[in-house]
């Protein structure tokens, strides 16, 4: 049998020594990756959603009557089945309300949807009216 030669030993061990270094690399990645989910866990228990909207009026409001909405939770919980709504006058003295459910709206995050009026309103209130606990 023919013995390996100095170069192969060395190029063997210098191929040994990456693979520690990416495994010790992965280790360390996966154990903060798991401290930080822990840590997450443990100091986000509780709370409620806390819900605002905003509107944005499509260009062409005024011809399709679509009106553009942005949910935000900025709370340290999720919320479910949430339900917008528009209130606007509908003729003299008469209010009336377009909703719609959104499923879910996770902590810290956005969800945008739209709401379909009558052409020509032009004052109207967006409001949440509520949500579920997931």
């Amino acid at each position: 049998m023919r013995e390996k030669s100095e170069t192969a030993r060395r190029a063997e061990k210098r191929a040994e020594q990456v693979e520690w270094a990416i495994g010790i690399v992965s280790a360390i990645m996966i154990v903060a990756i798991v401290g930080f989910l822990v840590f997450r866990g443990v100091t986000t228990t509780g709370g409620v959603p806390s819900l605002t909207v905003t509107t944005e009026q499509a260009a062409d409001f005024a011809e399709t009557g679509q009106l553009l909405f942005s949910v935000r939770n900025d709370g340290s919980r999720a919320a479910a089945n949430v339900i917008v709504s528009a209130v606007f006058d509908d003729g003299p003295g008469e209010e009336e309300r377009r909703s719609v459910h959104i499923d879910h709206v996770s902590a810290g995050s956005t969800k945008t949807g739209g709401l379909y009026l009558p052409k020509g309103t032009t004052e109207f209130e967006v409001i949440v009216e509520g949500y579920a606990d997931p």
